[in-house]
């Protein structure tokens, strides 16, 4: 028999979705798995989902505790998985039904602790059908490698933990922090350190559901948090490959921009001193971000509009919404 594999999802307040996410993962072709439903103190009908779930499926286990996050649910499922394999599943989501196999099945034949697969969003499940899938193909990356795709918005690549098959080792000694977003960046810089290496498949195969109201998709003042976690992550980067740093530094600006539009976009006035915080280093950079070759075109143009002025990038953000509707 293949080993156990534990599929660790956090639940909060999704019981619109939760059956689809479910049941994409109870029908997946690789057979020894197991579900670990986190309950991060729901306010609506999730936990009861769950429990009418685990009644009928001995693969699933549920977990309630109080809300405290999805740092501290995911660290829940690591410390009670018994697989010898890892995964993270948003409770929103949708696998492919040969999401477990394909990546076991790379992560075993290249000899790795860390498989990744491509993924695509949807706002409705009846879109996943519709998504073109690719014949399959397999690269192994270094860390340092990964690390010079993520700091290029490579969108193949990324910090998020879900799409990935991990060895429990990786985790071993190492936890995600609490009561704060933006968790997995937190840890990515050792997540792919102590991988060392990983495979990573073109293959569609994780669908992530876009929604209003999600973490990453309504503006607070917790989201600034992002700039902190992704700077020191690039400091962590350079201080083990000291040549990243250009490159580690346009991630920074990256980051500051994205930070900037989500405040400009809100309108939320008591941030913009925050704007003014982020353009020195931004200018600092200026002909850094000229040269850098990104993946986005469009995250390039509205780093260098932000970098001469916030009413620049503000006014193009408008005069683009406006193209929008």
């Amino acid at each position: 028999m293949k080993p156990l594999i534990s599929v660790i999802v956090p639940v909060f307040n999704v019981a619109e979705f939760l059956d689809d996410c479910i049941k994409s993962l109870l029908n997946q072709s690789y057979e020894n798995f197991e579900i670990l439903l986190i309950d991060d103190g729901s306010g609506d009908k999730s936990l009861e989902i769950c429990q009418n779930f685990a009644k009928k499926e001995p693969k699933i286990r549920v977990f309630s505790k109080q809300n405290g996050g999805q740092g501290s649910a995911r660290n829940l499922g690591l410390d009670n998985a018994k697989g010898e394999f890892i995964c993270f599943v948003d409770s929103d989501d949708i696998l492919a039904s040969w999401f477990l196999d394909k990546t076991f099945e790379i992560l075993k034949q290249n000899n790795v602790k860390m498989a990744m697969c491509a993924y695509a969003p949807f706002v409705d499940a009846s879109e996943i059908s519709n998504i073109e899938s690719v014949e399959s193909e397999v690269k192994i990356l270094n860390d340092k490698e990964i690390f010079k795709e993520i700091f290029l918005a490579n969108p193949a690549f990324g910090t998020a933990v879900w799409r990935n098959l991990y060895h429990k080792s990786i985790f071993e000694k190492l936890r995600f922090p609490q009561n704060q977003i933006y968790e997995d960046v937190a840890i990515a810089f050792e997540i792919f350190n102590n991988a060392e290496k990983a495979a990573f498949c073109n293959e569609i195969l994780y669908f992530y559901r876009l929604r209003t109201g999600s973490t990453t998709n309504s503006f607070s003042k917790r989201h600034l948090q992002a700039e902190i976690s992704v700077k020191n992550f690039c400091e962590k980067v350079v201080k083990k490959y000291p040549d990243l740093k250009k490159l580690a530094n346009f991630a920074i600006c990256d980051s500051m921009t994205s930070i900037s539009i989500m405040i400009l976009k809100d309108g939320a006035k008591e941030f913009y001193p925050k704007i003014t915080e982020f353009l020195p280093f931004l200018r600092e950079n200026f002909m850094n971000i000229l040269k850098q070759k990104s993946y986005s075109k469009i995250k390039k143009i509205e780093m260098i509009l932000l970098s001469i002025s916030p009413k620049m990038l503000n006014l193009a953000l408008k005069f683009y919404q406006r193209l929008r509707n």
